[in-house]
C-alpha cells in the first residue's frame, strides 16, 4: 500500500474561476491535458472542509495508514464500526479523492 500525501487548499468560488481560466489557457497554449496536481484538493473554505471531515472519517484515514486494512470488512472490525456505514464513508473519502479502491487478490 502507498501513502500519499496531499495538500489540501481553501479558496473562494470567484478566486477559483480565476486561476482555473487562466490554467486552462495556459494548458491549452502548452497542449496539456491536466491543469492541477493530482494530489492536491481544493476546498471552497474551512468550514466546508470541517463539515466533510467527520470524526470517523478522520478515524478511516488514520486506520488505514497505520493497520493498512485489505478490505472495507476488515476496516470496519479494526475500527469496530458496521461495514455498511464504513462504506458509506469510505465511498464519501473516494469520490473526494482522499483515498482509492485496489481490487485484490483476497478483497478490494
Amino acid at each position: 500500500m502507498k501513502i500519499k500525501t496531499l495538500k489540501i487548499t481553501f479558496e473562494s468560488l470567484d478566486d477559483f474561476q480565476t486561476r482555473t481560466r487562466k490554467a486552462l489557457q495556459g494548458a491549452l497554449q502548452r497542449g496539456t491535458k491536466s491543469i492541477q496536481g493530482k494530489d492536491v484538493l481544493i476546498w471552497s473554505s474551512v468550514e466546508t472542509y470541517q463539515q466533510f471531515m467527520s470524526d470517523q472519517k478522520y478515524a478511516i484515514l488514520a486506520a488505514i495508514f497505520k493497520f493498512q486494512p485489505k478490505s472495507v470488512y476488515q476496516l470496519g472490525k479494526i475500527l469496530n464500526r458496521a461495514q455498511q456505514n464504513v462504506a458509506h464513508d469510505c465511498e464519501l473519502l473516494y469520490k473526494h479523492g482522499f483515498i482509492r479502491f485496489e481490487v485484490g487478490k483476497e478483497a478490494r
